[in-house]
């Protein structure tokens, strides 16, 4: 209960929510190979926003595997896989987290995982546009 009532005082409110329940993902497991599945099952009882969006960071983190995985291969080669593959995943992967946090937001739950899966998202994207097109991916944002 300490544990819920000093995440409830760190947010600002007087009392527990559902919403504190989330903080038991870094508590129940017993091994850190434990975590992740914990995290999953808490998050779709309490925040199923951010259940997605770590199902969206384990499709994000696939495609970097990928990129990973074609290091010195020919720019044409880089290019077609984000043409054919890369880019429309990053890009859905990305409005589907805006939503996600929007609609997070206006239910009043958390938006921090959510939020660190958008960091990776366009983490991604920027290595992507840079190592596989060769485009400064700080002008690309700029421009957004």
């Amino acid at each position: 209960m300490g544990l819920l009532q000093a995440s409830a005082y760190l947010d600002g409110r007087p009392a527990v929510a559902e919403t504190d329940l989330s903080v038991l993902t870094h508590v129940l497991w017993d091994s850190p190979a434990e975590r992740p599945a914990v995290e999953r099952e808490v998050l779709q009882l309490v925040n199923p926003d951010a259940r997605e969006a770590l199902d969206l960071a384990d499709a994000i983190g696939e495609l970097e595997a990928q990129l990973d995985a074609m290091a010195g291969q020919s720019r044409e080669a880089l290019s077609e896989w984000v043409i054919k593959k890369a880019h429309n995943k990053l890009a859905m992967a990305g409005k589907r987290l805006e939503k996600l946090r929007e609609e997070a937001a206006s239910a009043g739950r958390s938006t921090a995982a959510i939020d660190r899966v958008t960091g990776r998202q366009r983490a991604v994207r920027a290595r992507v546009l840079t190592e596989a097109l060769g485009v400064d991916a700080s002008m690309v944002q700029a421009q957004l």
